[in-house]
């Protein structure tokens, strides 16, 4: 990957603290400001051998046949000057224009044998200006609106117009200081808004071509880290893709959520290695809304390809993504997780990206560990601790209550619990019995002898009564 370059984005994408919006050109090609010279390619003879009249700028310069090189000059200065000066150069004549704005043309019928004595020649020789080097045309315009208020900038060399960069500098000086900044570098034109609001966006238009001042882009938003859809290629062509991870949002519904790489700095170029990680926010985002958001944090490497400083963990605010809301969502790297070492693609190879997050789901069944711990198992294949049952013991274990229900009750012999007793809990499965089953039916058959003999006692008794009052009758 190539290093990112914010100037070829409308809002500066980087890990910074929000910023006004700004287009800064850059790669100009513009050749400075510079006044036209000529220099005669003879050396001028001690006195002229032939006369005549020549035009420089359609001003008419007369020689006679006898002057002298000083003479020469004289005479051209009191015809140009301040426009064109003339002066001699070992021997030579030269002419200079004032500046970027002055040619010197020289034409008219002279005598050829005087031009060749002065070393000139009948030419047009421009100054080097923004005309002609053909970036602008008279008349053409351009337009910078911040804020919504446009300021014109028109090009020719007319009164009031611009045709230098010179010029071009001195007429970015005016715009408003409530709308912006303006100036230019090296033929490089960099403008600021002075505001961050949402409108106080810059937009460049007009007849003139801004790629000649070095402008990518001709529309520029406060920056907050983002990058717009309008810059999606740019963007996807200075970045690596980072892998992909499914997050889950409050009610359990799965988001997938893009990671991509860009590099901003090489130590190749005398910096420090260092990248941003950015995350898609909308796979459906066009013109100036937002599609991918910086993680918000430099990733700088060392020389062994290791992070440092060390980046462990870095939370994600208030993450949205396709307008999901998944909260604060904390990226975990550890010690080595993230490394950087070349590789000749210019690729990045994730070897592990996971996460701890899981879809919803419902309750299917519920279990009871050794521990004594009642677990809930989900739909989606997800295990919870839901209560504990605690175990307990007493020191008086023998003097507790029995009451209702299977259970005991505390009394002061038996002392107070005891918990974090030794013991397992072992669910589905129901405890032993602990009573002598032979006794048991021991004592339940002669329970049953004893209350059969009684039976027999009182049907004897009641047959001896009847019989009795039967008698009586």
């Amino acid at each position: 990957s190539e290093l990112l370059n914010p100037a070829a984005f409308s809002a500066n994408p980087l890990a910074l603290p929000p910023q006004a919006a700004k287009i800064t050109g850059f790669g100009s090609t513009l050749l400075l400001d510079a006044a036209v010279t000529v220099d005669g390619t003879a050396v001028l003879p001690g006195a002229l051998v032939n006369g005549g009249t020549f035009t420089i700028n359609g001003v008419n310069v007369a020689l006679l046949a006898g002057d002298t090189p000083a003479q020469v000059e004289a005479k051209i200065d009191a015809a140009l000057n301040p426009s064109v000066t003339a002066s001699l150069v070992a021997g030579r004549l030269q002419l200079v224009s004032a500046d970027a704005d002055t040619a010197i043309n020289i034409g008219g019928t002279p005598p050829p044998a005087m031009m060749t004595e002065l070393g000139l020649t009948i030419a047009n020789n421009p100054p080097t200006n923004l005309i002609t080097q053909g970036a602008v045309a008279q008349n053409q315009t351009l337009v910078i609106t911040i804020s919504g208020v446009p300021f014109t900038v028109t090009f020719g060399t007319g009164g009031g117009e611009v045709s230098t960069l010179a010029e071009l500098q001195a007429e970015l000086a005016t715009l408003p200081p409530a709308q912006g900044t303006a100036s230019m570098t090296a033929g490089n034109m960099t403008i600021t808004a002075a505001n961050m609001g949402a409108t106080d966006t810059i937009v460049i238009t007009g007849t003139a071509s801004p790629a000649v001042f070095g402008i990518v882009t001709t529309t520029a938003y406060s920056s907050d880290g983002t990058v717009r859809a309008n810059d999606l290629t740019t963007f996807i062509d200075s970045s690596v893709g980072g892998g992909a991870i499914t997050a889950y949002d409050v009610s359990g519904s799965p988001v997938n959520v893009q990671l991509r790489w860009a590099k901003i700095d090489s130590a190749a170029t005398g910096g420090t290695d260092t990248w941003n990680l950015f995350y898609q926010e909308s796979s459906t985002a066009t013109g100036n809304t937002v599609a991918w958001r910086n993680a918000g944090i430099d990733y700088q490497f060392g020389a062994n390809g290791q992070m440092n400083p060390l980046v462990a963990t870095l939370p994600l605010n208030n993450m949205t993504v396709d307008g999901i809301s998944l909260g604060t969502v904390t990226l975990v790297h550890g010690s080595g997780g993230i490394t950087q070492f070349s590789d000749t693609n210019g690729t990045v190879q994730v070897n592990l990206l996971s996460q701890n997050g899981y879809a919803a789901g419902e309750l299917q069944t519920v279990s009871v560990s050794d521990k004594g711990r009642i677990v809930g198992s989900y739909s989606n294949g997800r295990t919870l601790d839901l209560a504990e049952i605690t175990l307990a013991n007493f020191n008086g274990a023998n003097f507790l209550k029995r009451i209702d229900g299977g259970a005991f009750e505390v009394t002061d012999e038996s002392g107070g619990p005891l918990y974090g007793a030794s013991g397992k809990i072992i669910g589905s499965s129901l405890e032993g019995s602990n009573t002598d089953i032979a006794d048991e039916f021991t004592k339940l058959i002669v329970t049953q002898q004893a209350y059969s003999a009684n039976t027999r006692v009182i049907s004897t008794t009641n047959d001896m009564v009847q019989d009795l009052l039967n008698m009586l009758r």
